[in-house]
């Protein structure tokens, strides 16, 4: 019963990333998430485009 029980949950934990990765995703969340390690990066993106909606994609 326990292995029957972990197994649903591997697959119901895989589920939502197997949704997610098919998914097109844009560049645009790849140069969100180096703000977040390193906030210099962050400056500097904002500074080389002000117009770009940062704020909303995150």
């Amino acid at each position: 019963m326990r292995t029957q029980v972990s197994r649903q949950l591997k697959l119901k934990s895989h589920r939502p990333n197997s949704n997610a990765s098919p998914i097109p995703l844009p560049p645009l969340p790849i140069a969100t998430r180096k703000p977040q390690t390193s906030p210099s990066s962050y400056e500097i993106l904002y500074q080389m485009s002000p117009m770009f909606p940062l704020e909303n994609s995150i």
